[in-house]
């Protein structure tokens, strides 16, 4: 990722050329509207903690598990890293309260955030707090927090011109949790759109895609929880989440053939495997996809 000054370098060097009467190619755009579904899904699956990415969260799932109303639970800790060559400054938006849970859920943030705005100097990172904080019991909390980055020489518009001005990053952390006492929650309807998915053929390094939906055919909310494969063949996005009644949750799922293992690349065959989904954190409820 190149930092601002980069860019200026750049188009000053465009310039001269220009003014010298040498052509210069166009450059290729890494997302544009020609963008190809594959293109979309890809995105989707780096998510925002994708080592590759310049700027990018430690995880983008945090799971709290079971807390109480009535105690400060142990908050977790999550590294946002800046790859890039330009100080970066950092603001995260929370919630300011929760929708779907109770009465005094709506008047104040569930997950809060410390420090809510930092700067982060080149090539390092910075750390922050994440807290759980529930007002109801019996509740499922499943929330998007947003971090917004940009490059500190955005902040005025005096120290930008158009050959130097580039978009702040928006990177998204799941965080979600409950407050039913243990073996004590709802008794979840899950319905899967698929039992049995078949991708189509590809070759080995390439990815094909799936979507199945999860539908809550209850009258409560339902969480749910997808094991990861050990073998590392599927990838599910999103493993984790909340699905309000009657409403559907959609997963693209990702059949990756790994050129790196040797029966793969010995057989260029296809590959079978079973990802169970675990609903309400209960094993006795999980629903396998093959």
């Amino acid at each position: 990722m190149l930092s601002p000054e980069d860019l200026e370098a750049r188009a000053a060097a465009k310039r001269a050329a220009a003014a010298e009467g040498i052509e210069i190619e166009p450059e290729e755009l890494e997302w544009g509207a020609a963008a190809s579904e594959n293109d979309v899904m890809a995105a989707l699956f780096r998510g925002s903690a994708s080592a590759e990415s310049a700027l990018h969260l430690e995880q983008d799932y945090l799971d709290f598990g079971g807390a109480s109303r009535l105690r400060v639970g142990e908050p977790r800790s999550v590294r946002l890293f800046n790859r890039t060559r330009g100080k970066m400054s950092v603001q995260w938006v929370v919630p300011g309260g929760y929708a779907a849970g109770g009465a005094r859920d709506k008047e104040g943030p569930t997950f809060a955030v410390s420090p809510m705005s930092v700067d982060i100097l080149p090539n390092s990172a910075a750390s922050f707090s994440v807290s759980f904080r529930p007002k109801s019991d019996q509740h499922y909390y499943c929330q998007r927090l947003e971090c917004v980055a940009s490059f500190k020489s955005m902040r005025s518009f005096r120290l930008v011109n158009e050959d130097n001005m580039t978009p702040p990053w928006t990177l998204a952390l799941a965080a979600h949790g409950h407050t039913f006492p243990p073996g004590d929650q709802f008794i979840p309807k899950p319905l899967l759109s698929h039992r049995t998915l078949t991708f189509p053929a590809c070759h080995a390094g390439d990815v094909a895609y799936q979507t199945v939906s999860l539908t809550n055919a209850g009258d409560t909310p339902m969480m749910f929880s997808v094991g990861s494969d050990p073998t590392g063949v599927f990838a599910v996005v999103p493993p984790t989440g909340l699905v309000p009644q009657v409403w559907p949750m959609h997963w693209p799922l990702q059949d990756i053939v790994i050129t790196n293992i040797a029966w793969c690349m010995a057989k260029q065959g296809g590959r079978g495997g079973t990802i169970y989904c675990a609903i309400l954190i209960a094993i006795s409820n999980r629903r396998g996809l093959q």
